[in-house]
């Protein structure tokens, strides 16, 4: 039901809700329907608790300064390719989000070292077996198709979120750095 909803928003032109929306131009929805104001109410607690795991991630990777862009990211990927998102963990998007920004910036950061910080952060809450799964059982194209974060990365992310990160103003003055080649994400 909830796909239905989203499709049905998206058809009715009231996607993507405001807190999901990159830019500081109001939305105007006219009056909304229950169905809009119950996902935005669900993707406004998703997003708090993104923010929060993100947050912690990043310093304990001491990278606190990628915690807006990584969520910016994470919120472009729910209000542009939310299609991407069923059968997967929102912490994949997370992760992958991390990861890209990294790369963006050109800041020499392995994506086991990010997979570790995360496994390290959310082994007391999840659970070490759980963790494990999150990074390396992930469902990819059909039911029958598993891979691993990487993969997930390579695949899905970066195709959908490459435009983005390049163009991003925030991560193109990040410390004067130039935005890296396409090839480099």
């Amino acid at each position: 039901p909830f796909v239905r909803v989203i499709s049905t928003l998206k058809a009715n032109k009231e996607w993507p809700p405001p807190e999901l929306c990159l830019d500081d131009s109001p939305v105007e929805y006219g009056e909304c329907s229950v169905e809009f104001n119950s996902v935005s109410y669900i993707f406004r607690k998703i997003l708090k608790l993104v923010y929060s795991r993100i947050q912690e991630l990043c310093n304990d990777l001491e990278l606190a300064k990628f915690v807006r862009p990584v969520y910016d990211t994470v919120r472009f990927i729910f209000a542009n390719h939310v299609d991407i998102c069923w059968n997967r963990h929102v912490d994949h998007w997370m992760l992958c989000a991390l990861y890209g920004v990294s790369r963006t910036v050109k800041k020499d950061i392995k994506f086991a070292t990010i997979v570790d910080s995360y496994v390290v952060i959310r082994r007391s809450e999840l659970g070490a077996v759980t963790c494990q799964r999150v990074v390396r059982q992930i469902q990819m194209e059909g039911p029958e198709s598993f891979g691993n974060i990487i993969q997930l990365y390579n695949q899905v992310f970066v195709p959908a979120t490459k435009t983005f990160l390049l163009n991003n103003k925030d991560l193109q003055e990040y410390n004067g750095v130039a935005v890296a080649k396409e090839d480099s994400i």
